[in-house]
């Protein structure tokens, strides 16, 4: 108890999901039926991992619940620390890293980087 593989498919496919739709803009209103469906599949195949954990009798119901509760909990607490909400216009984008801020304050660099943005805020 939880069920590791409904918790590690949960976690590992919910951010694929939300990394998707961030990155192909699930909200701009272009295309939104094909976007969904594809964000969508991620949730899917960890829905068919847990219950083929229940199927095979390898766990209770319970067990899986929770377990997929716990991925699910693990991803809104980490996808946002590195992108910002699927709901932004810079929803593509990634953080700067907080190790690229810390180097910058302490070497005192001040030039942007050009390939991870600053974070909005």
């Amino acid at each position: 108890f939880p069920s590791g593989h409904a918790s590690t498919s949960f976690a590992g496919l919910s951010f694929m999901a939300l990394f998707l739709a961030g990155q192909l803009r699930i909200y701009d209103g272009k295309a939104m039926a094909l976007k969904l469906i594809t964000c969508a599949t991620p949730i899917i195949l960890a829905t068919v991992v847990s219950i083929s954990r229940v199927i095979d009798y390898r766990h209770h119901w319970t067990d899986v619940t929770a377990g997929g509760a716990l991925g699910l909990l693990i991803t809104l607490i980490t996808y946002p620390m590195y992108f910002p909400s699927v709901f932004s216009p810079l929803a593509d984008q990634i953080y700067t890293t907080r190790i690229d801020e810390i180097r910058s304050k302490v070497l005192g660099n001040t030039e942007a980087d050009p390939v991870c943005p600053p974070a909005a805020v």
